[in-house]
């Protein structure tokens, strides 16, 4: 089986499982702190074998705790802060739409929208939050969430990342030309990096406190 892991001076960390199966990293803090997720909840198939539910975990100093969900089964942790808060998405209780949320030892629904899968994909050491949400009509759009407010980035819009000085790297459909351009969002305006390179499919995955 999978399982996540830390390296770090040569030495390779396994993480373990929250119970059996495979489990993934999907992002650390400066404190060596952890989440991803992991198999949970084993339930006999047709074959002899196990079918499992995914759950987000936090590993700190060679624990996972299970982060739990939002009522449904699933949930998976996409990112975390220095200060140990995580985001990530999970199931509802109708197991239907899949909500955003962020967790302090205790899950908490975001709060985006009700009817609409939303994720949540950053978080930065100041606390706020980016994502984006489904809308009406089959597109998506990016949020930025900041103490109890949300901040429309746009139709179209998929961030990334977010840094500690509040700015926002992702990808996004231009209304026209077509294919997906990477961007920076930085006071409130959006730049298009793409256009810089003169390429018409790219992405930004990350950013620095550099704003590199």
């Amino acid at each position: 089986n999978r399982h996540a892991f830390i390296w770090r001076d040569s030495v390779m960390t396994d993480l373990g499982t929250l119970t059996t199966g495979i489990s993934a990293a999907k992002a650390i803090n400066d404190s060596d702190e952890v989440t991803g997720k992991s198999d949970v909840n084993p339930q006999p198939d047709d074959e002899g074998g196990f079918e499992y539910d995914r759950g987000a975990f936090f590993w700190k100093d060679g624990s996972m705790i299970d982060i739990g969900h939002l009522g449904g089964h699933g949930s998976y942790g996409n990112a975390i802060n220095n200060s140990g808060v995580v985001v990530g998405a999970s199931l509802r209780m109708d197991s239907l739409v899949i909500k955003a949320y962020s967790w302090n030892g205790s899950i908490q629904d975001l709060g985006i929208d009700d009817n609409f899968r939303s994720e949540a994909w950053g978080i930065n050491n100041s606390g706020k939050i980016i994502g984006w949400k489904d809308i009406p009509g089959g597109a998506s759009e990016g949020w930025l969430f900041d103490a109890g407010l949300t901040t429309n980035l746009g139709q179209g819009v998929i961030p990334y990342d977010i840094n500690d000085q509040g700015e926002i790297v992702g990808w996004y459909h231009p209304s026209v030309g077509g294919g997906t351009h990477a961007f920076l969002w930085k006071e409130g305006n959006l730049i298009d990096l793409s256009l810089l390179a003169n390429q018409n499919l790219s992405a930004a995955n990350s950013i620095n406190s550099s704003g590199e």
